[in-house]
């Protein structure tokens, strides 16, 4: 376990993971923030007006961050919390957050597919198992019945093909 409380290897969505898939778009607007702070020192701005305007559009790419973190963080959370044993795949499902973002929408559909596969394959499933007992119900009984009719016959016979066929029938029953 990690001081996080997630199975060494287990991914989770954490900020630490989300600035790291992230990490392109936080270079690009660090490279934007860098752009900025240089032209308004070569337009002649000065360098408190400059310092102040890339602080601006850091606290503005940091704030887009946090509210796209937020958004994505509540769906996230609720997919990691389905995994309980006690709950079976299809009842989890419906415990998962409704998406606010376009890749949760696409990962629920998914989910809601895959599920939705999964019972039509469990209700198959049991409809075969079903239709397997019934048939072997269906065979023991047909089975039983000459045995029985076999062993009535038996009672009236004697001798050795008696004894014989007697203990044929005797294992068939064990």
């Amino acid at each position: 376990m990690t001081w996080w409380g997630h199975a060494e290897g287990a991914e989770s969505f954490t900020p630490t993971g989300y600035l790291r898939d992230h990490g392109p778009i936080i270079l690009l607007g660090t490279g934007c923030i860098a752009g900025v702070f240089a032209m308004a020192v070569t337009l002649g701005i000065g360098i408190d007006a400059s310092v102040t305007l890339s602080t601006f559009v850091l606290i503005c790419l940091c704030l887009g961050l946090i509210v796209d973190y937020l958004r994505r963080a509540r769906f996230w959370t609720s997919v990691e919390e389905v995994g309980t044993p006690e709950l079976s795949a299809c009842e989890s499902v419906t415990l998962v957050a409704d998406p606010r973002f376009l890749e949760g929408r696409l990962a629920q559909d998914a989910i809601d597919r895959l599920s939705a596969q999964a019972s039509r394959e469990l209700t198959q499933a049991q409809a075969d198992a079903d239709a397997y007992r019934e048939y072997l119900e269906l065979w023991i009984h047909g089975t039983k019945t000459p045995i029985a009719a076999a062993k009535l016959i038996l009672d009236r016979l004697e001798g050795p093909d008696a004894y014989k066929l007697s203990r044929e029938l005797e294992r068939m029953e064990v």
